[in-house]
């Protein structure tokens, strides 16, 4: 055995797998929650160049530990061989985000960062939201329910950054450029999906869960398939589009909300003097 595949075994150290709510998912969930307000007040001024540094190192990040994960899924330490699992392939809902991001900090000031920007405040908050509560991806492997946890969590505190600092338009037609990044992205994964199979591929590949080919896991959605696939793909895009856009209102809300005590506040100092 080389050197490099005796790392890859200590990396496969195991744990009992973390229970919904147990203390490994509210620890990550706390964290979270801390990492969110920590960052959210220490980017609120940090400035375009600020934004752009923290979202390049975080996507970094991401892209270091989905490394580590595919590498996970890929090796196997009890035989030594080398198998790739493409159902792990990171092109699905919740690993898009960390490319944006990089693309994004590397982008100056234009309309093509802020249709960007619109969706990873979204649409990418939403997926980190939606996972940390609800996640099912919990395995026996400390490094791969450490890396999921990293990874969603992020995603929350990417979209936190962007609304704390205004990186992000408080208007509803920020869904729109936000919708129309997402639905780049599902176009290119159902192209995948179908070119998978066209080409002769055998194993699950089902990016975004939306291949006509494969079975989509999400409840309700798994049974709206079973009647109508162009149901089932109108279904989802509209709820997810749903879903981002409620974060967006949540933001405008509280954003309306600090504005009004903001000019409350000055009322009140321009009648005491």
């Amino acid at each position: 055995m080389d050197f490099f595949e005796k790392i890859i075994n200590a990396l496969y150290s195991t744990m009992d797998t973390p229970q919904h709510f147990g203390w490994f998912h509210l620890t990550a969930i706390g964290i979270t929650v801390l990492l969110c307000i920590t960052f959210g007040i220490l980017m609120r001024k940090s400035g375009e160049k600020g934004i752009r540094i923290f979202l390049i190192v975080t996507s970094i990040l991401l892209l270091i530990l989905e490394l580590y994960k595919q590498i996970l899924y890929t090796y196997n330490p009890s035989t030594g061989k080398w198998d790739y699992q493409w159902y792990v392939f990171p092109f699905q809902f919740c690993s898009v985000p960390m490319y944006v991001a990089l693309i994004a900090g590397c982008c100056k000031k234009c309309k093509f960062r802020d249709f960007l920007y619109s969706f990873l405040a979204t649409f990418g908050m939403f997926a980190g939201i939606i996972t940390m509560i609800l996640p099912d991806v919990f395995t026996n492997l400390i490094g791969n329910n450490i890396q999921t946890m990293v990874h969603h969590g992020s995603m929350i505190i990417i979209g936190v950054v962007l609304f704390t600092s205004k990186s992000v338009e408080f208007k509803h037609k920020t869904i729109l450029k936000a919708l129309s990044v997402f639905a780049v992205f599902v176009s290119i994964a159902l192209l995948f999906d179908c070119a998978y199979i066209w080409l002769g591929g055998t194993e699950t590949c089902n990016l975004f869960f939306i291949s006509p080919y494969g079975q989509n896991h999400f409840p309700v959605f798994s049974d709206i398939q079973k009647i109508s696939y162009p149901l089932f793909l109108g279904c989802y895009i509209v709820a997810f589009t749903l879903a981002a856009y409620i974060i967006l209102l949540i933001a405008m809300f509280f954003n309306k909300l600090a504005s009004c005590k903001k000019n409350k506040s000055q009322s009140s100092k321009i009648k005491t003097a």
